[in-house]
């Protein structure tokens, strides 16, 4: 570069500095940009490094930019949303929730109404204002710590920001008086609709039933359940388990590989390329073993287009973001059609039908409901599938002061097993029993028929599908938003809300509009406590948690996810239901196993479990249980090729700084070299996918490696154990 061309860097880069001195931004902000520009000493440290401060301040500036135009939108829209809303009051009637196929009307188009818009623009600004506090290394040799825009969402946002932003202002409310559905919603909308409910569990249990349990943890617990469920596949044992029982990452994992469309036919080498044991060329397969000769040039391709951990490659942001600008009419959160479309939809189970457990059970559903509803809108469980149950949670009431009860989804049914009487701090009662999944949403019946287990109830807007089972097991926004019980909008667009009714005989007229639901892991991120509902005697617990497994002054620390199930850990949780006897048993063959460099596995046998009635838990005894924890064994990374076991083992240090700005889909085709490399494996296996909600093929690939081949040494046998009798 000329002298020319660098005196006019550095004078841009005054430029800027000046700028964001006088554009109204907080005296701590200024300070965080008061940087003292010297011409000379700029000019001495080279252009490729003026070139990397000019890059931090356009960020710096861009994202103030936004922030400030988000917070015009959003105060205009406010108001636009209170004159409209003062206007809807007037006209507000039943139609709010009673569909009569006379007025079923879908409304169409962008026309999310201000309320969306604000909401929206809000949740942005709150996004982009999050910043990190990183050291930065001046011109002038002098560190400083700046909060500098949050890099791995940054360039996400702000691309799809430039392309979008103006839109939300544009967009009107939604016309008074209009019966809401989905864009893609369908209705029950005949006059003779007929639903059955359940006072209990509707299957009985074997002495050698098996359940398998999937842990929440987002992209990670699914890219982890990949390689789980390869390993019991290959070793014959699917069709041997009797239940799936998933939380949020691992429930969108169960999902994809339980369920078909109920129009589509099954295809015998669906489940190898569904658990990715086979590839096209040019993409990444799971091997059965040679594990040495994986390089990172092969980490770094593609899964097949059916792999379920391929979904955790693609980028979730960009998708909310998506979401929540196109609109829509129906106060439901885009989160929804963010899973339909990254995971669902691979597999032609984005549908707007019910989940139901067979063929039968959709023609008979049909017949009760006026065949309102087409068979090709319909999941069904495939062929020799474990019965899957997705873990939620109901919220209520909204603030700190909340009570949480676990909330459970299956193909046959949905609610709240155990009765939950709230009323010392609200007036609902939760629990009592279950209602037919297709049927979730109903209005209170106008009539039951206890003896047959039946019900009879008006037409009703949205039908419970399997977008919203799963997309609801993993709503983690609402572990933080269900604590503000001011942030009403919020909660009417960003968390999942549905009609409910309790099956208790004494509450079952009572009808709770809009009840707030969120994510299973704040209850139990484990999937464990429906197995204890329905004292299964054989459980095996994938915990594929974030927390890495370390030792301190003696003891074992692990994630509260798991630890909350035991005595003497997190009472506020009320989900305690092993000893803390127990805990010591497991935590000291974890300790053994680390030093080993064995995969985290304990096998226990007639474990004792402890009454909780606030979870539907009575004292009884576990046959034969294996709980495995995510963890990087030694052993694992030994036998890997030595370029990968350098980049898992290297110094963070050596890792080029400015690779942490650039978004996944950037990272996978960058040059293949081990510096590059180490930014992905630096936290193997236990990516943090709340601050990294998309995973790079490298990370993908490796960790279903990983967990395909700790499955396959230490869980397999242990099944087979369980299951000798069969």
């Amino acid at each position: 570069m000329a002298e020319s061309g660098k005196q006019r860097l550095v004078s841009r880069l005054k430029h800027k500095v000046h700028h964001h001195k006088n554009a109204g931004e907080t005296d701590e902000r200024c300070q965080a940009r008061d940087f003292d520009f010297d011409e000379d000493s700029a000019v001495d440290r080279g252009a490729k490094n003026c070139v990397r401060e000019r890059d931090l301040m356009r960020k710096l500036k861009e994202n103030r930019e936004a922030i400030n135009k988000l917070d015009r939108i959003q105060r205009s829209c406010q108001e636009e949303e209170r004159v409209a809303q003062e206007s809807r009051e007037v006209t507000k009637d039943s139609k709010k929730h009673r569909l009569k196929s006379k007025v079923v009307s879908k409304v169409k188009g962008p026309n999310s109404g201000k309320a969306a818009n604000a909401a929206f623009a809000g949740t942005m600004k709150n996004i982009l204002e999050t910043g990190i506090e990183q050291p930065v290394k001046l011109h002038n040799g002098v560190v400083k710590i700046i909060k500098t825009p949050n890099s791995s969402i940054f360039d996400d946002v702000h691309d799809f920001l430039d392309e979008k932003l103006e839109k939300l202002a544009e967009v009107g409310p939604a016309p008074v008086g209009a019966v809401i559905l989905p864009e893609d919603g369908i209705a029950y909308t005949s006059d003779n609709i007929k639903g059955k409910f359940y006072t209990d569990y509707s299957e009985k249990q074997d002495d050698d039933a098996v359940g398998v349990c999937f842990s929440g943890g987002g992209s990670r617990a699914m890219a982890a359940a990949q390689g789980q469920m390869l390993a019991l596949h290959n070793a014959g044992l699917i069709d041997k388990v009797k239940y799936f029982s998933a939380v949020s990452g691992g429930s969108w994992a169960v999902a994809c590989f339980c369920f078909r469309n109920a129009a589509d036919k099954e295809h015998k080498d669906d489940d190898y390329y569904i658990l990715g044991a086979k590839a096209n060329k040019g993409e990444f397969s799971i091997p059965e073993d040679g594990f040495d000769r994986i390089t990172i040039k092969d980490l770094h391709a593609d899964m097949n287009r059916k792999a379920l951990a391929r979904g955790t490659t693609k980028s979730v942001l960009v998708k909310y973001v998506e979401q929540l600008a196109t609109g829509s009419t129906v106060k439901s959160p885009k989160w929804f059609n963010v899973i339909k479309s990254i995971h669902l939809d691979r597999y032609n189970l984005g549908q707007p039908g019910p989940i139901c457990l067979d063929d039968a059970h959709v023609d008979d559903l049909m017949q009760r409901t006026g065949n309102c509803i087409d068979k090709k809108q319909c999941c069904v469980v495939r062929n020799k599938r474990p019965y899957p149950i997705f873990n939620s949670c109901v919220i209520w009431p909204l603030g700190e002061d909340r009570v949480l009860s676990l909330f459970e989804c299956t193909p046959l049914y949905t609610g709240v097993k155990p009765p939950r009487d709230i009323s010392d701090r609200s007036d609902r009662f939760y629990g009592g029993g279950f209602v037919e999944s297709a049927m979730f949403g109903a209005r209170v019946p106008t009539k039951f028929h206890d003896k047959d287990s039946e019900f009879e109830c008006e037409p009703f807007r949205q039908i419970y599908s399997l977008k919203e089972a799963v997309g609801t097991s993993s709503m983690a926004l609402a572990q933080e938003l269900s604590k503000l019980a001011e942030l009403e909008l919020a909660l009417e667009y960003f968390v999942p809300t549905r009609d409910y009714w309790p099956l208790d005989k004494e509450h079952r007229s009572k009808l709770y509009e809009d009840q707030p639901f969120g994510d299973g892991g704040m209850v139990d991120n484990t999937g464990l406590l429906s197995m204890l509902q329905r004292h299964v005697p054989n459980i095996v617990i994938f915990s594929n948690h974030q927390t890495e497994p370390k030792i301190e002054n003696g003891k074992l620390v692990l994630d509260n996810s798991v630890t909350r199930h035991f005595e003497g850990f997190h009472p506020k949780y009320n989900v305690q239901v092993f000893s803390e006897q127990t805990y010591e048993e497991m935590s000291s063959v974890f300790m053994e196993c680390m030093k080993n460099g064995d995969p985290l596995v304990w096998h226990g046998e007639d474990v004792p479990v402890l009454e909780n009635n606030g979870c539907g838990v009575t004292s009884h005894k576990i046959q034969k249980i294996v709980w495995v924890y995510l963890s990087k064994p030694q052993k694992f990374v030994d036998m890997l090729h030595p370029s990968v076991k350098d980049a898992i083992e290297g110094e963070p240090s050596k890792v080029d700084a400015g690779v942490a700005w650039l978004p996944s889909a950037v990272k996978n085709h960058l040059p293949l070299v081990n510096d590059v490399i180490a930014d992905h494996f630096r936290d193997f296996p236990h990516y943090n996918t709340v601050s990294k909600l998309t995973l790079t093929n490298a990370e993908a690939n490796l960790l279903t490696t990983l967990t395909y081949w700790s499955t396959r040494e230490q869980v397999v046998p242990a099944i087979r154990n369980m299951i000798k009798h069969k």
